[in-house]
């Protein structure tokens, strides 16, 4: 561990990072960029010691059609980015920073973990809203009335997320089996079958045991609330 780190004292890491990067290859679909980009980082990560290059989206290199990542970029590991595990997200909520008084009657920590399937976004989103909440009513101690209030401001203060999952993450077959989730249906017909297979993949949806459902409340509720 001493050489390792010595070695990396002399040679220091240097990161360039891609967020959304399936951009880039709607890029080259549109003709707006040319697939010697790819060129370019191919060489880079087969030439220069000491870099990394990181690539943050919502798609698998295989699941995007018009460039061939697999071929750009070898020896590339994938790593799934999933939701806060329930001490993480109970921790951001009760102690979000170390001088935090606010407070929340029984049950409704866990309420929150179950509307929001514990995605961070929503989580500091809900808690933004309780603590604006709180501040106008002059308390300290957020009840589930508070929270059903909250969630109410959060789906229109979160639109801009929620709009990205309906209308960039999904095809419209899967839109059409979120509506279906949303209402309760338990259909089983055959035009679900793969578009659930993708929303399963991509954590929208989840199975239990009495059939599917929406991974995040919450997204049902907007679905509800914003599609006809």
């Amino acid at each position: 561990m001493k050489f390792i780190n010595s070695y990396l004292d002399r040679r220091p890491l240097k990161l360039i990072t891609f967020d959304e990067y399936e951009r880039m290859d709607a890029g080259i679909e549109s003709g707006r960029i040319t697939t010697e980009v790819f060129n370019q980082l191919r060489h880079l990560v087969q030439h220069r010691q000491g870099l990394v290059l990181l690539f943050s989206g919502s798609h698998r290199f295989e699941e995007l059609k018009t460039v061939n990542w697999a071929d750009y970029l070898i020896n590339t590991k994938t790593l799934e980015l999933s939701f806060l595990e329930p001490e993480e997200a109970r921790e951001l909520m009760e102690r979000p920073v170390p001088e935090f008084n606010m407070r929340y009657e029984p049950g409704v920590v866990d309420r929150i973990l179950e509307l929001t399937h514990r995605q961070p976004y929503l989580l500091q989103a809900i808690g933004s809203e309780l603590v604006n909440q709180l501040n106008t009513r002059n308390r300290m101690t957020a009840t589930m009335d508070d929270l059903n209030a909250a969630v109410e401001t959060t789906l229109v203060s979160a639109q801009a997320y929620f709009h990205y999952l309906w209308t960039d993450e999904c095809s419209d077959v899967e839109r059409e089996t979120l509506v279906e989730l949303a209402l309760g249906s338990q259909k089983r017909q055959n035009w679900m079958r793969s578009s659930l297979q993708s929303l399963l993949r991509k954590e929208i949806v989840e199975k239990d045991q009495n059939g599917y459902r929406l991974s995040v409340e919450m997204f049902g509720f907007w679905i509800l609330k914003n599609q006809p």
